[in-house]
């Protein structure tokens, strides 16, 4: 991305493209391919940065000067596309899917005769997220789901399959509520859609196509979490039923007639959901996570169903694995269906499984897809038996960014050392002149160091597959990171000059993450369920504390105390290390993540998200900065933030913030 300041006097406004569509009639593309090239190749589009969202801006002159080097020769190194290790899988692992059920899940992947990916193109390509489709009966309609920055206008919108990616026409949005998850009847007479309204309870409501004869059907859940990317409702065949998982337990599927009359059709101990009736309406597939004893593992249901949707026996499994699934739809034939499972550092990928069980006895076929999958839905078959398939797919423009700005004034945020790759996990160093973070400016992530002000960025490391838990010695000469892939993972340790990479001492540990003690004479590290302190060396190891621990906070001023945040309970310990009881000093954080100074630790305050500090030598004064324009977004923290931190003197705040986008791609004439 071209930095918007120190450039040279701008050409005439009649060479300047002011929006993505400009930019990409310009270049005779579509929109998506636009966005995709400045994301990897430099395409010059600058942006104007907005409290809601920025606004983008291209001169003419630039670009042509940017096709003509493209033209030229190759990309060069910092600009090069890299692997597909990127921050937007770490995005998808939050759905709670441990390391070794990812590696398991790739081992059963692809064993047979692979058929080759099929070529999927972009429906949508709007600012946000768009997904959950759904198909009218004629398959020439499809109504979706899009979250838009802008406030009020997320919500249900209706799209022709052969119009324009940006032409789409909204159904039901509302400022002060929230409507999602459409499911088109298979008569063509209403949309069933979830509504939360502003006390926070979610119904089941029926509408028109054109959004008229809005009408309640039955409360599904009151006040909580409700995955909007996850398609909760499906039909019975002659639109006179259908199936949803209700809010709340997430341990039921019901079905809801016209009347609002609601039964149990399926029930699980733990998690179900996805359900989707088959198309003659005599069985219904969902998906089932299993217990704690398999965690991470997934299951594929089907549920045979009398006419009126009742259930007859008892479910059977179809399909196992040992990572996650989510999006669910039929062939038209009623003998396989298409879902999104999860490959281990690829993040979701597109599949078929026949219900037969030859495709686990093959072996996981080939994905159909290389984009990231949400959900998915399929339209009604076509004269020759073909049908399109639809799903939500994480854009190449999702990454993370780096952001700056001052403490007394969190509204004037701008970007920090801009690239058009990923960057994160940002850190100060101790005497505030660098700033060290993990980016994929180079192709692949390695940790880099950048001037307080985002100048001279410089690669430290190549080839280390940096991944989290950044960290300087409180000398500022070295830096400490997490390397590796799944089922791997060590701490390495590298000159802040840059240069070899040495293994952190007890490399042969497994440990996710480690602190140096102020003065340098002890380390603190995490290892599974246990926090230890050793010498610099690695000797004398002893446990300090014992239990659910996410992230070690930082010592006390006096070093004689150690903080750790509690997960999933985001409370704060403080750990005697002389021994003793641990005591809690602050409860519900918003986020796992803290920043700490000298004197200070910094978090995010769970209530309303402002930007709060604590002081580590003891007491309860508690200073809140206000709310970063980014914070008060209506998105999840722990999913969004990629790390940030505080400046030696208290008065800046960096952090990495990772910008959803979620598109509908396209496959068309699917056998």
């Amino acid at each position: 991305m071209t930095p918007t300041t120190g450039a040279a006097p701008a050409p005439s406004r009649e060479r300047c493209l002011r929006s993505w569509k400009q930019i990409a009639a310009y270049l005779d593309k579509s929109i998506k391919t636009v966005r995709r090239w400045e994301q990897t190749e430099g395409l010059p589009v600058h942006k104007h940065v907005h409290l809601q969202r920025p606004s983008v801006f291209a001169y003419e002159e630039e670009i042509d000067q940017w096709l003509e080097q493209r033209r030229q020769g190759p990309t060069p190194l910092l600009d090069a596309p890299g692997p597909a290790v990127s921050m937007r899988t770490v995005l998808w692992a939050a759905a709670g899917l441990g390391v070794l059920a990812g590696v398991v899940t790739w081992l059963m992947l692809p064993r047979a005769e692979e058929p080759p990916t099929l070529v999927s193109t972009p429906f949508t390509a709007l600012a946000g997220e768009e997904h959950s489709a759904t198909f009218a009966p004629g398959g020439k309609s499809i109504a979706f789901y899009w979250h838009r920055d802008e406030s009020g206008l997320s919500g249900i919108y209706r799209k022709q399959l052969d119009s324009n990616s940006d032409d789409v026409t909204p159904i039901r949005v509302g400022p002060s509520e929230l409507n999602f998850s459409p499911a088109w009847s298979p008569d063509g007479r209403w949309i069933a859609y979830v509504r939360r309204n502003f006390t926070g309870e979610y119904w089941l409501r029926l509408m028109t196509p054109e959004g008229a004869d809005d009408r309640a059907l039955t409360q599904l859940g009151s006040p909580g979490s409700y995955p909007t990317f996850v398609l909760n409702l499906s039909w019975g065949p002659d639109s006179r039923w259908l199936m949803v998982r209700p809010q709340g337990g997430q341990k039921t599927i019901k079905r809801v007639t016209l009347a609002g009359e609601a039964t149990v059709v399926a029930r699980s101990q733990g998690p179900i959901y996805s359900p989707a009736v088959a198309p003659d309406g005599k069985a219904m597939v969902y998906q089932k996570r299993e217990g704690v004893a398999r965690e991470g593992a997934s299951e594929v249901m089907v549920q045979k169903l009398d006419g009126e949707g009742s259930p007859v026996g008892t479910p059977e499994v179809v399909y196992h694995t040992w990572g996650g699934t989510r999006g669910l739809a039929w062939m038209p034939g009623g003998r396989d269906i298409v879902m999104c499972a999860e490959l281990p550092g690829q993040g979701w990928r597109l599949f078929r499984v026949a219900l037969d069980g030859s495709t686990e006895k093959q072996g996981a076929v080939k994905p159909l897809s290389d984009n990231d999958c949400a959900t998915v839905s399929i339209s009604p078959p076509g004269p020759d038996g073909s049908a399109h398939i639809l799903y939500g797919a994480a854009s190449q423009s999702r990454f993370t960014k780096l952001f700056t700005t001052s403490l007394d004034r969190l509204q004037e945020e701008h970007e920090f050392s801009p690239s058009s790759r990923a960057s994160a996990h940002p850190r100060f160093s101790p005497d505030g002149r660098w700033i060290a973070f993990l980016s994929e400016r180079s192709g692949q992530q390695e940790v880099w160091r950048a001037g307080a002000d985002g100048s001279h960025a410089v690669q430290l490391t190549t080839g280390s597959k940096a991944h989290s838990a950044l960290e300087w010695s409180p000398d500022g000469r070295r830096l400490m990171y997490r390397s590796g892939s799944a089922g791997t993972m060590k701490m390495m340790v590298v000159s802040a000059e840059g240069g070899p990479e040495e293994p952190f001492p007890l490399a042969g540990q497994l440990i996710e993450s480690a602190i140096w003690s102020r003065k340098q004479d002890a380390i603190y590290y995490k290892s599974s369920s246990q926090v230890w302190q050793a010498r610099p060396d690695g000797s004398e190891p002893r446990v300090l504390w014992e239990g659910s621990t996410s992230q070690l906070a930082g010592e006390s001023p006096d070093g004689r105390s150690l903080f750790i945040v509690q997960n999933p309970s985001r409370v704060l310990l403080r750990i005697p290390l002389a021994g003793g009881a641990a005591e809690r000093r602050e409860e519900r954080f918003a986020t796992l993540q803290t920043a700490r100074t000298r004197e200070w630790l910094y978090f995010v305050r769970e209530s309303d998200r402002a930007l709060c500090r604590m002081p580590l030598s003891g007491g309860g004064a508690k200073d809140c900065f206000g709310i970063p324009p980014a914070f008060a977004k209506d998105v999840n923290l722990r999913t969004t933030l990629f790390g940030f931190t505080v400046s030696p003197d208290d008065k800046r705040i960096v952090w990495a913030w990772q910008e959803p986008q979620i598109d509908l791609e396209l496959i068309r004439d699917f056998r």
